[in-house]
């Protein structure tokens, strides 16, 4: 978690290491407005660590736009395309390849509108292959046309009641 030649700092001081990373292959862009769109994203203390920690492991990162990685990387680098940087990669989705602008994630991954979108199942209700809108209470999907209902009172089947002790 520590980048080399300078341990610790992606703890001591995140936000530095992270606009000095961006700034070793940008340079279209000032120091200080790299570091302040670092600032504007990296958020409270943990996550601007986690966004340094790993570009510290994968600076690669920077060059290319894949993931996996967290989605503070992400938005780290939409938000220095749209300060104006030329260098540094948009994301680019995980399946296609395309260069994105907005991220829709599954798990460390990064996806475009079209490959990120859920794909047709069969509902467990009407047997039609749609895109499902929800899950019934065993898991099966459900289209938007067939909700879940097992016809039970919400509240008798809830596990507080308003009468039970406290």
């Amino acid at each position: 978690m520590t980048a080399p030649g300078h341990p610790d700092r992606a703890v001591s001081d995140p936000i530095g290491l992270v606009a000095d990373l961006v700034a070793a292959i940008e340079h279209q862009l000032e120091p200080d407005r790299i570091r302040a769109v670092v600032a504007s994203v990296a958020g409270g203390r943990s996550k601007s660590r986690l966004l340094a920690a790993h570009l510290t492991e994968h600076p690669r990162v920077l060059n290319d736009g894949r993931s996996p990685a967290p989605r503070a990387v992400g938005d780290l680098l939409i938000a220095l395309r749209e300060a104006g940087a030329q260098t540094v990669s948009p994301p680019c989705c995980a399946e296609c390849g395309r260069q994105i602008r907005t991220l829709q994630r599954r798990g460390q991954d990064w996806y475009c509108w079209n490959c990120g979108r859920r794909q047709p199942e069969p509902c467990a209700a009407c047997g039609n292959i749609r895109r499902l809108t929800s899950r019934d209470r065993t898991g099966q999907p459900r289209c938007s046309q067939c909700p879940d209902d097992d016809g039970r009172d919400p509240i008798a089947v809830s596990f507080f009641s308003v009468d039970a002790p406290g």
